[in-house]
């Protein structure tokens, strides 16, 4: 049998502390007075439509459902939103693509008729 000993795996030796990440250059967000409408630009083209509230909320509208960030504007913009992404503010609306694909509906009932398949 193996005697007792103190483990030296990573997750029970201490570890060496972190350090502080550097303070950085961003200037604290006023919060306006009414919601204001930004866009994110991603360095790879995307974009995302939020709006900051006057009570320093976020939202954003996905698939016609409004979700609401636990993040501040200042913490987004330090994470997710650090250079070089870039933030516009009250951008134009986007209209959709020229090419955009024609809306698909439903199929008919007649498409799951029973009598149809065969087994």
């Amino acid at each position: 049998m193996r005697p007792l000993s103190p483990c030296d795996c990573p997750h029970c030796t201490p570890q060496a502390p972190v350090p502080a990440a550097p303070a950085d250059d961003l200037e604290p967000t006023s919060l306006p007075s009414r919601p204001q409408l930004f866009r994110v630009h991603y360095p790879d083209g995307r974009t995302q439509d939020a709006t900051l509230h006057p009570d320093g909320r976020l939202s954003t509208n996905i698939a016609g459902q409004t979700h609401w960030s636990p993040l501040t504007l200042d913490d987004m913009r330090r994470a997710n939103w650090a250079p070089p992404a870039r933030i516009e503010w009250n951008p134009e609306p986007t209209t959709p693509p020229a090419s955009s694909p024609a809306a698909v509906h439903p199929p008919s009932p007649a498409t799951f008729d029973d009598e149809e398949h065969t087994s």
